[in-house]
């Protein structure tokens, strides 16, 4: 992704060129980011997509312009799924990188206070 910016909700107008993200969140990772997070583990963003990540996409049959992308917590990496109608890819993204991408963005106000789970 180029550019990163979480939003309270993915009703939340957006520019025609950033796509929706949902990050889902456990606990043990979530004590890790420098700011907080919503109990319930989830973080709405909206970001642009670089040329590359645009390629994979019309390479394997997908709508760019129509996808969702989920990228969930389990554990020890983080799974990147992209969805759209009854389509999925998945891939295996490491928890680094997931939070080099949230501590690196830009946040709503509420999250740009330090987190206290800690």
């Amino acid at each position: 992704f180029k550019k990163l910016r979480t939003v309270y909700s993915l009703e939340i107008p957006h520019a025609l060129k950033e796509y929706p993200i949902t990050f889902i969140l456990k606990d043990p990772f979530r004590k890790t980011l420098n700011f907080k997070t919503m109990f319930h583990g989830r973080i709405y963003a909206y970001a642009f997509i670089t040329d590359k990540f645009k390629e994979l996409l019309l390479k394997n049959g997908f709508d760019y312009t129509k996808i969702m992308v989920d990228i969930a917590d389990w554990d020890t990496q983080f799974v990147l799924s992209i969805e759209q109608d009854s389509k999925e890819l998945q891939y295996y993204v490491s928890s680094l990188d997931v939070k080099y991408l949230l501590e690196n963005c830009l946040r709503i106000p509420e999250q740009r206070d330090k987190n206290d789970m800690k």
